[in-house]
C-alpha cells in the first residue's frame, strides 16, 4: 500500500506515546501495511514528521529552488552547512523541500552532479548515438573505473540526469537507450497487442520481466508501451480509449465551459483528469488538449471558447 497524505496527517497526531503503543515505527508500518523503510522517510520515532514529511503535506507553501540559491549554497562549504543545522536546517531557512535540496547539494557543501549540470546547462553537450555505443562497451568495470555514472557524465560533459535515462550503473543500456540505437527495428503497437496485454494481469506482466521485459518480447519501445499499459496489467485511459474510440463522446463547447469552472479542487474531486475523462466518457488524449490538471484551459481550449463566443455574437 502507498503512503497517503491522510496517513501522514493521522500519524502526526500520535506523538511518541502513540508510536510506542503501536510497536514503534515497524509496528505502525505493519498496522498500515506500508513498507517500514518508506514510513521512516516521513516519520520520526518521537512521532514528529521528518522534513520530507512536512514538505509533502505543505508543498504549496514551499519556494522553488533557484539558480541564485544554488550559487549561494555552493559558497557555504561544509562548515556553513553544519552551521545551518545540516541540509534539513538549510532547507527550513530557505523554505524549500529538503528532498529537492539534496538533489543539488551534499552535506559537505559541494554541489551534486545534478546541481553542477543545472548551473552549467548551456555548456553541456548533447548525448549522441556515438556516445551511447561507446558507453555500451564499458561494462560495469568500466563505469566504476570512470567514477560511476557521475564520472561518465563529467568526462562526457553531459548532464547526469539525461545520461541516466540511457545508461545503468552496471554498464547496460536502459530500454530507452536500446530504443534510441535501434528505433527502425521496433514494431508499432497494434490493437491486437493491446487486447492480448490486457489479458495478462499483474502476474503476467511480472512473469514477462515487467513492462520493460514485455516491450523486449514484443519488440516495441517501452516508452510507448507505458502510454497504454500499467505495471499492474490494466490498460490506462489512453489504452482504453484506443480500443473503444467509437464509444466515446465528443467534447463540446458546453463541456469546456463547465470544466473551466471546476478549478484544481474540482479536478481532484473528480479523480484527476483520468477520473473526469471517465465521468464524461471522452478520450483522455482529447481532454488533455483542452484542460490542464490544475483546472485551467490550455491555449487550445481558450481559443475554442473564444471562437465559439465570437460565433454567437
Amino acid at each position: 500500500m502507498k503512503i497517503t497524505n491522510a496517513m501522514l496527517r493521522r500519524w502526526a497526531t500520535l506523538g511518541q506515546a502513540g508510536i510506542e503503543a503501536a510497536g514503534g515505527l515497524d509496528g505502525l508500518a505493519r498496522q498500515n501495511k506500508v513498507p517500514a523503510g518508506t514510513l521512516r522517510n516521513y516519520l520520526h520515532l518521537d512521532g514528529s514528521l521528518t522534513q520530507h514529511g512536512e514538505d509533502r503535506l505543505n508543498p504549496g507553501g514551499k519556494a522553488q529552488i533557484t539558480n541564485a540559491m544554488l550559487r549561494q549554497w555552493a559558497t557555504l562549504g561544509q562548515a556553513g552547512i553544519e552551521a545551518a543545522d545540516g541540509l534539513d536546517g538549510l532547507a527550513r531557512r530557505n523554505n524549500v523541500p529538503a528532498a529537492s535540496l539534496r538533489n543539488y547539494l551534499r552535506a559537505d557543501g559541494s554541489l551534486t552532479q545534478r546541481g553542477e549540470d543545472r548551473l552549467n546547462l548551456g555548456t553541456k553537450a548533447r548525448i549522441t548515438n556515438a556516445m551511447l555505443r561507446r558507453w555500451a562497451t564499458l561494462g560495469q568495470a568500466g563505469i566504476k573505473a570512470a567514477g560511476g555514472l557521475e564520472g561518465v557524465a563529467s568526462r562526457g560533459n553531459v548532464t547526469l540526469t539525461t545520461l541516466r535515462t540511457y545508461l545503468r550503473p552496471d554498464g547496460s543500456l536502459t530500454q530507452l537507450g536500446e530504443n534510441r540505437l535501434a528505433p527502425c527495428r521496433k514494431a508499432k503497437i497494434t490493437d491486437a497487442m493491446l487486447r492480448r496485454w490486457a489479458t495478462l494481469g499483474q502476474a503476467g506482466i511480472e512473469a514477462a520481466g515487467g513492462l520493460a521485459g514485455l516491450a523486449r518480447q514484443d519488440n516495441v519501445t517501452v516508452g510507448t508501451l507505458r502510454l497504454y499499459l500499467r505495471a499492474d496489467g490494466t490498460l490506462n485511459q489512453l489504452g482504453e480509449d484506443r480500443l473503444n474510440p467509437r464509444e466515446k463522446a465528443k467534447i463540446t463547447d458546453a463541456m469546456l465551459r463547465r470544466w473551466a469552472t471546476l478549478g484544481k479542487a474540482g479536478i481532484e474531486a473528480a479523480g484527476g483528469l483520468g477520473g473526469l475523462t471517465q465521468q464524461e466518457n471522452v478520450q483522455a488524449k482529447a481532454l488533455k488538449n483542452y484542460l490542464r490538471a490544475d483546472g485551467s484551459l490550455t491555449p487550445r481550449g481558450k481559443a475554442r471558447l473564444h471562437k465559439a463566443a465570437t460565433r454567437s455574437m
